[in-house]
């Protein structure tokens, strides 16, 4: 998972995020979102299912595609030849909404022996947190004195704490 901080000036560690997630899911537990490959229809597309869980490789839920940026499968080459086609990216197209997952598929076929490098960018979403939660948050990442006293005056003047997070998985499919 990549970040972007608006609270960047607070500290240039990307461990923020995770840290920051952590706290946020409190009863929930700490989450993260993969793609599985799944049998396809044998038309040589590629089909995968998207999920979030609390514990890899169980999927719990599925992503919204309304929440989807971009997306695609990068050919990476194929076994058999060099083609200037198997350099092409194919897009990923929803397929089907499960319970535990988002099953999406190859909007083409896919030559036998072609390695795909898949991945999913989400939108950002925006997070913010109370003070005692920040608080949580700069103890857990072991913020300096000089963090901590740029936190305390913006959150003097009324500033809540705010950044966004984007969700991005990837997956690397060998070729068969």
């Amino acid at each position: 998972m990549l970040t972007r901080l608006t609270a960047s000036t607070l500290a240039h560690k990307p461990r923020w995020l995770a840290a920051a997630l952590a706290l946020l899911a409190g009863a929930a537990g700490a989450h993260d979102t993969w793609f599985t490959p799944v049998p396809g229809n044998g038309g040589g597309d590629t089909v995968l299912a998207l999920g979030t869980g609390e514990r890899f490789p169980q999927q719990q839920t599925a992503l919204d595609i309304g929440l989807v940026q971009a997306s695609g499968c990068q050919a990476s080459g194929s076994a058999a030849s060099g083609s200037a086609a198997s350099a092409a990216v194919l897009p990923l197209q929803w397929q089907a909404y499960q319970d535990n997952a988002t099953v999406l598929r190859t909007a083409g076929t896919v030559a036998a022996g072609t390695r795909l490098s898949c991945w999913l960018q989400a939108k950002p979403l925006p997070l913010e947190l109370d003070d005692t939660l920040a608080k949580a948050y700069l103890d857990e990442v072991r913020a300096s004195p000089a963090v901590r006293a740029r936190w305390d005056a913006l959150r003097a003047r009324g500033v809540r704490w705010q950044e966004q997070y984007t969700k991005h998985a990837r997956i690397e499919l060998a070729g068969a």
